[in-house]
């Protein structure tokens, strides 16, 4: 869940730009106690864990997937398509209304 303190919101015109990224994750070391009698220890890098969440939303991989979820990447993007539930018609609308007064 820290990945949302690196994101952030800009706007520019007509473009809405939002970020986020691995920068405040923490590199997974991997298991102390070995699952399995031929595990090697090998660390799951922060960005690697991102990209597997939030671009395909996997909770874990491989054998260590518990779940599958919708990406958050998908998430937003029907937030962005649906104008966040018309709440950004809202907000165009009334600035309008006050511009125009």
């Amino acid at each position: 869940y820290n990945i949302t303190d690196s994101s952030q919101t800009t706007g520019s015109g007509d473009i809405l730009t939002l970020r986020v990224n691995s920068s405040t994750m923490s590199d997974y070391p991997g298991f102390e106690i070995p699952p399995y009698p031929s595990y090697e220890r090998k660390p799951l890098y922060a960005d690697t864990a991102f990209e597997f969440m939030f671009e395909n939303g996997e909770h874990g991989h491989g054998r260590w997937n518990m779940a599958n979820s919708t990406p958050p990447e998908t998430l937003v993007d029907k937030d962005i398509q649906s104008g966040f539930n018309g709440e950004a018609q809202k907000i165009i609308k009334k600035k309008a209304i006050e511009l125009l007064k």
